[in-house]
């Protein structure tokens, strides 16, 4: 049987193992035992509700019950930018004109950004290429929203994911 759970101090092993298979794109969960450790720490202290507000972090494991492997991980982090900046971007429509010369330019740009401060961000998802074809990765990804619904007064009004 395939589970979505919250993460325990003895996954840490296994969460370094799993997140050497991520490669480099995955920022959030690197082969980092220590980092791994302290974020498991991190989501003990955010369910005991021991957590200030500008540290809690929820971490969920998809662990396969018949082998005991953890087969994916996802999380949430409940206020992004308050420790630290959160920078996004926004496309905005830039206009130059001209009435003298008959002419107008009309482009997009990148600008940076603090509007998403303090949204609740869906963040590390991972599922093992082993599970990839059981059709577990919507379970996976959708679990932290069937948390946030079972659990409202945890988060704000907003969610991101980036």
């Amino acid at each position: 049987m395939i589970v979505v759970r919250v993460v325990q101090t003895g996954d840490v092993d296994a969460l370094v193992a799993l997140a050497h298979e991520t490669g480099p794109g995955l920022t959030t969960f690197k082969p980092d035992r220590d980092a791994l450790a302290a974020r498991v720490e991190r989501a003990r202290r955010t369910m005991e509700g021991q957590a200030a507000p500008h540290e809690e972090g929820y971490f969920f494991v998809m662990e396969d019950t018949a082998t005991g492997d953890v087969a994916g991980v996802c999380g949430i982090e409940t206020a992004v930018g308050l420790e630290q900046p959160f920078y996004n971007y926004r496309v905005s429509t830039v206009v130059h004109a001209s009435q003298d010369l008959g002419i107008w330019t009309k482009m997009r740009a990148l600008n940076i950004s603090h509007d998403l401060t303090g949204y609740a961000e869906v963040c590390s998802l991972f599922l093992s290429p082993r599970y990839r074809t059981s059709g577990v990765g919507g379970l996976l990804s959708r679990s932290r929203f069937m948390f946030i619904a079972q659990f409202p007064e945890r988060f704000p009004q907003r969610i991101c994911a980036v």
